[in-house]
């Protein structure tokens, strides 16, 4: 959704959050590490369908996106 408001209780709204959180969170999911792993500093999660499509963006495309619903 364009608007950054989820529809689904269990899904967070992404309207509104900080550029910062939203980019650690694509980060997190553009592994391709199955489950929650801690390597370093970052954990790693993993998603079939969004861990796919992240990790055709570049951190770049990602802080654009951020900023995109950070604005919302």
């Amino acid at each position: 959704r364009k608007s950054g408001r989820s529809l689904q209780p269990e899904v967070p709204n992404l309207a509104g959050q900080k550029p910062f959180y939203l980019v650690k969170q694509l980060l997190a999911l553009s592994s391709s590490a199955e489950g929650m792993l801690p390597t370093g500093d970052r954990t790693y999660r993993f998603h079939e369908g969004m861990s796919k499509k992240l990790d055709e963006l570049s951190e770049a495309d990602m802080r654009n996106i951020a900023a995109f619903f950070a604005s919302l």
